[in-house]
């Protein structure tokens, strides 16, 4: 096969954005954020704006009553100075209300605009390509996301509120001066120009300075963790870990720590430098003004003067500060943006969350939600909705799996919530018989074919797949074999769709398998991996969730106590794992809750592994695979998982991948895989004959048993 040469790393992009597209992005990152809220959001900006414009209105009345006091002293015909105190005391009361209605409506947007941007950088985060998601860059990038972006883009708000108000009382400042000398107002003016750019930039080299600490602060987070966990406290204490763990946080925490004191340091001493130098510029230049030029001024105008020169350098500092954080926050807009319009193949449909129409109004809409199919994953700025009714399709793979008819046999199988339209489909290839499962006849789906696979993981050249073609009938039980490194899980991950094969195909039932919707790819295919989650949920919740239909409120297919087919399916899936006796013995039953941390129980390995493998054996999928999940298990254990996932499996196309061959010999076929191909293919008699590899890995592992 033609080696394609090193393959690219992944990346949010290929170059750094520009000044221009970073504040499009933090406008893009707002609008997500307002779209929640719009008009709490709007109201929110004006009264910030508005709280800006209060303080040149104070300066102007505040002259103006000068103004009138010295020209009553001067004369009969000054003014009465009781409007312009009534402006100011109007000003103050209004300033007062403002801030405590901005604090209310901040708060508002904040709680209910940042969870729907959490929402779609983690349906992204589960959605993206599982190659991507498994290199460790990349996975840096994305930890970066998901772990800042609540507080970062909280963080954000606050400073555009900050924008809000200081941008106004700074324009509004400088107009006041313009009025009185056109160039009074060009001082006022000259020094922000370098300050906001110097601040802006700032802030995005802080960012990439944080960007680039990420692993550091992940492994930080991480010794941190360990040495408060639970689970690890056995361990810290029998072999005295803390001194190692905690050496090795602060190895990593304090190296951040530095460099980020070093970089505000450097920071300060630019914004010290430039705030000198704007200083200078506008004390001589007012010097020369007043002593220098011919300038006429009354005392109104002074007093304006006076206090708009004495507050500038204060309210430049505070729009500048603003500035600054939005600059270092405009690098997650930009990340968050980049990473949302990615390609994502296990989206549903590229989806978008929209609000339930049922939903009350009280409710955060983020917890309200439903996922649709949407033309793009990165949403516009505009005001359109993409929200609109999706009818219910059938499957056109796999007809058996559209509405049930009136005369459909498996009708009185599926169990429909009055009002909620979830539908629970009975334990696929079996029917109930008094509660009890059957074995039903060989199902016609599930047909495998791979032709000329090709894979390599990014940043390598290496192929970990390297011409691998191969049929799987239907219902057939095969065996992938050989040893660490040889490419059996890479093969299992590219035969589920799990993986984009860089060269070839992978077929279901004829069907290339990235061109089955996606809903219907997980509906047919179920797995049971190594590293099985361990899901801090009810034991019957964490059957169920591998049935769960995409809802976005993350409920599964319903509580086993609404329907009693679900509830029989149920108990028939954990008595064929053998789980029913613990499950008798709790007081809460299947609804105990599996976690010690919130006041539950915990299982054994081999509970967890029956647990796992009955998750995936109640789902509706033509192919079941197990990949390696008892390698901690003693041999008897293993025997006894195996037999179990033999009897789930029965029916269904089964893949096993496992490097202790006494189990493959279960199997009607085994693949043998070394460097990437398959060089042995057969029954385990036939392979045992070929004398072969297989043959040589048999009798090496044999050995430990004689």
């Amino acid at each position: 096969m033609e080696q394609p040469g090193i393959k690219p790393d992944p990346h949010l992009r290929e170059t750094k954005p520009s000044l221009g597209e970073r504040v499009r992005d933090l406008a893009w990152l707002c609008a997500l954020v307002f779209r929640a809220v719009p008009r709490t959001a709007t109201v929110w900006a004006l009264a910030g704006a508005l709280s800006g414009v209060l303080t040149p209105l104070q300066l102007w009345a505040g002259g103006q009553l000068i103004g009138s006091i010295v020209t009553g002293l001067e004369g009969p015909d000054a003014g009465s100075p009781w409007i312009w105190l009534a402006i100011l005391a109007a000003s103050q009361v209004a300033g007062r209300f403002l801030d405590v209605a901005r604090s209310y409506m901040e708060a508002t947007v904040t709680e209910r605009g940042v969870p729907t941007v959490q929402a779609r950088v983690y349906a992204q985060a589960t959605a993206i390509d599982l190659g991507d998601y498994e290199h460790q860059g990349f996975y840096d990038a994305t930890a970066r996301i998901t772990n800042e972006i609540e507080t970062q883009a909280a963080t954000v708000i606050r400073n555009l509120q900050g924008t809000f108000e200081s941008g106004p009382r700074l324009v509004g400042a400088v107009i006041l001066v313009f009025g009185i000398d056109w160039r009074l107002g060009l001082i006022a003016l000259l020094p922000l120009v370098p300050n906001l750019v110097m601040w802006f930039r700032s802030g995005d080299r802080m960012w990439t300075m944080l960007s680039d600490q990420t692993r550091d602060r992940r492994l930080a987070t991480y010794y941190a963790d360990r040495m408060t966990d639970r689970q690890a406290a056995k361990e810290i204490r029998l072999f005295g870990l803390q001194p190692h763990l905690l050496g090795q946080w602060s190895r990593h925490y304090l190296a951040t720590r530095d460099e980020l004191r070093r970089k505000r340091m450097g920071l300060a001493l630019r914004t010290f430098s430039l705030i000198a130098t704007s200083s200078a510029f506008t004390l001589a230049a007012l010097a020369w003004l007043f002593f220098g030029a011919d300038l006429q001024l009354q005392a109104q105008e002074i007093t304006i003067l006076m206090s708009s020169f004495l507050s500038l350098p204060n309210w430049v500092f505070n729009f500048a500060e603003n500035a600054a954080a939005l600059g270092q926050f405009s690098g997650i807009a930009s990340d968050t943006r980049a990473f949302i319009g990615r390609p994502a193949p296990f989206a549903p449909g590229n989806a978008v969350l929209c609000p339930t129409p049922a939903t009350p109004e009280s409710a955060p809409e983020f917890l309200t939600t439903s996922v649709i199919p949407h033309p793009s994953v990165i949403p516009s700025i505009s005001e359109e909705s993409p929200c609109e009714a999706h009818p219910t399709q059938s499957d056109p793979m796999h007809p058996q799996r559209g509405p049930a008819s009136p005369g459909d046999p498996s009708l009185a199988l599926r169990m429909t919530e009055a009002g909620s339209g979830r539908s629970h489909d009975a334990l696929p290839g079996s029917a109930l018989r008094d509660g009890k499962l059957a074995t039903a006849p060989a199902r016609s789906g599930g047909l495998l074919e791979a032709t000329g696979l090709q894979f390599a993981y990014p940043g390598s050249e290496r192929m970990i797949i390297d011409g691998i073609s191969l049929v799987i009938p239907s219902g057939q039980r095969v065996a992938i074999v050989g040893e660490n490194g040889a490419g059996k899980t890479t093969l299992l991950k590219l035969l589920l769709g799990l993986y984009e094969a860089d060269a070839g195909t992978v077929a279901l039932d004829g069907v290339p398998i990235r061109d089955i919707p996606l809903a219907q790819r997980q509906r047919r295919l179920s797995a049971v991996f190594q590293q099985f989650t361990r899901y801090p949920l009810t034991l019957a919740e964490n059957i169920q969730v591998g049935s769960a239909t995409g809802s976005a409120t993350g409920s599964v297919t319903g509580s086993v106590n609404e329907g009693g087919g679900d509830r029989r399916n149920l108990d028939a899936v954990l008595a064929m794992a053998g789980m029913d006796a613990y499950v008798r013995d709790q007081p809460a039953g299947a609804e105990t809750v599996l976690s010690p941390d919130l006041g539950g129980v915990d299982l054994s390995g081999g509970q967890w592994q029956r647990l796992a493998i009955a998750r995936a054996g109640y789902r509706d999928a033509d192919v079941l695979a197990l990949d390696e999940p008892t390698a901690a298990l003693d041999p008897m254990a293993e025997v006894d998982i195996f037999r179990r996932f033999a009897q789930l499996a029965e029916g269904r196309t089964a893949l096993l991948v496992s490097h202790r061959l006494g189990m493959a010999r279960l199997a009607d076929r085994i693949l043998v895989i070394e460097d990437g191909r398959v060089v042995e293919d057969g029954s385990h008699h036939r392979l045992r004959q070929l004398n072969g590899r297989y043959t040589a890995m048999w009798a090496m592992q044999a050995r430990w048993y004689v």
